[in-house]
This record gives C-alpha cells, sequence and structure tokens, in this order.
C-alpha cells in the first residue's frame, strides 16, 4: 500500500477498522473451506487416525501461532488466521468420513449428532471461563486463548 492510503485509513479511522475485520473473516472462512476440503481427501489418501492427529497437532500449533505469533494487523494476521482457519475448521472435513464407520445404522444419526454437537457444548462452556483464565495470567486474551488450545492435546488422548 502507497503512503497516501495508509494515512487516509488511518484517518478514517471506523472504515480501516470495518475493513480490518472483514479481511480477517475472510482470510479465516477461505482458509476453513481449503481445510475441510483438503481434511476429506487426507483422510482417505491417508489412514483416519493420521489424518486425525495431524489435525489436532496442526490446529494446536496453528492457534499458539496466531495468538502468540502475531501482534497487531496486517499480512502476518491474515496469513495466521488462514492458517488456523484450516486447521481448526479441518475436522468439519474429517468428521463425515468418520463418524459413520463408528456406528451401527439404528443409532447413526444420534451418534454423528452428539459427535459433531459436543464440541460445541464444551466450546460453550470455555468461552464463559476466558474471563477467569485472563485473570489468571498476566498475558491476558491471548494467553487465555493459548491456554484454551491444549484442548487439541487432550483430543491426541
Amino acid at each position: 500500500m502507497g503512503a497516501n492510503v495508509v494515512n487516509q485509513m488511518l484517518k478514517d479511522q471506523p472504515t480501516f477498522a470495518s475493513q480490518a475485520k472483514s479481511y480477517t473473516q475472510i482470510a479465516s472462512a477461505f482458509g476453513a473451506i481449503c481445510g475441510t476440503l483438503l481434511a476429506a481427501l487426507a483422510a482417505d489418501w491417508t489412514s483416519r487416525r493420521a489424518t486425525y492427529v495431524a489435525m489436532c497437532v496442526s490446529s494446536f500449533g496453528s492457534v499458539l501461532l496466531l495468538y502468540q505469533g502475531v501482534s497487531g494487523y496486517g499480512p502476518a494476521l491474515l496469513g495466521a488466521m488462514f492458517i488456523a482457519g484450516f486447521c481448526t475448521a479441518s475436522f468439519y472435513g474429517w468428521l463425515p468420513l468418520y463418524l459413520p464407520e463408528l456406528f451401527r445404522t439404528s443409532v447413526r444419526a444420534t451418534g454423528q449428532g452428539f459427535g459433531f454437537n459436543f464440541g460445541r457444548i464444551l466450546a460453550a462452556v470455555a468461552a464463559l471461563q476466558t474471563g477467569n483464565l485472563m485473570g489468571l495470567f498476566s498475558g491476558g486474551y491471548p494467553q487465555a486463548c493459548s491456554v484454551m488450545s491444549a484442548v487439541y492435546l487432550v483430543g491426541l488422548c
């Protein structure tokens, strides 16, 4: 970007902030689309278990990169958002392949529904505890989110 464009964006702060939010969401969503598609392909190319391990490790790393490795808006943040979206949303491409294999036909819909939605319950509890975690750690929000990302390591067990 030229200096004039940056100066104009800084003068018009609400517009710049709104554009920054939009570009950040686009980066995350585009990464999520790519991640779900490639996770499904990877699960067919390799074993389901190997793909799951790779998804857990990469998701943990990508969240740490996002919250600990980026300090402000710019290309680094957009790249980290793409990577985090790619890795963390990859489970939605993998689950539809793996969950039907776990349950017999008579309980398959219930099992899949539970598998897809139980994580959302845990996420709601974690979101409600973010304030408590921020109080425990001096790093604030980035530190709290980094601690919560340890759920991916629990998933490895």
